[in-house]
């Protein structure tokens, strides 16, 4: 059996699941959602695509490192799933940005998003500091980037961006 716990791309999932199950070799995308603490901690969450008895066979494996392990569907739909999660995480990212600088344009950076109020902590890890593509920060020329690129289109067959109304 294999295991995919990347955050991979649904379509390619199921050519690799076919190829291999013509070599009778079981095939999982089960890709990871919790960081490095949860890897360290076993405790991630699991988003598993593949038949039920793979499933079946995969979660005592997926136990050793992960708490919370869905059965999503099929082959794809954990990798479809995991997409999905990475968006929600990138908005909710550039939303709370976008209201921090709404906040510092009305002087409120001290009171409301300084040192002592936890937003330093909680949102420093994931805040863009340097120029787009370098440490592990979202920004939205990194989520713009991931509309052009097309990933969106690959992954859920559909076009990506702003639904009616949303203003660019």
């Amino acid at each position: 059996m294999l295991l995919d716990c990347t955050s991979g791309d649904p379509a390619s999932s199921r050519r690799i699941a076919q190829r291999l199950a013509e070599k009778d070799i079981a095939f999982a995308d089960a890709p990871v959602s919790g960081g490095t603490n949860g890897a360290e901690a076993g405790t991630l969450t699991i988003m598993v695509g593949a038949d039920a008895s793979t499933f079946q066979r995969a979660r005592p494996v997926l136990e050793a490192f992960g708490q919370r392990i869905e059965h999503m569907g099929p082959v794809g739909t954990g990798h479809a799933m995991k997409a999905v999660n990475n968006a929600l995480l990138a908005v909710n990212i550039l939303a709370v940005g976008e209201g921090l600088a709404a906040l510092v344009k009305t002087f409120l950076r001290e009171r409301i998003a300084g040192p002592g109020t936890g937003s330093d902590r909680r949102l420093a890890p994931h805040v863009q500091t340097g120029p787009v593509g370098q440490g592990r920060g979202y920004s939205s020329r990194s989520i713009e980037g991931h509309r052009r690129s097309g990933s969106h289109d690959r992954h859920f067959g559909a076009a990506a961006g702003p639904g009616p109304g949303c203003a660019r």
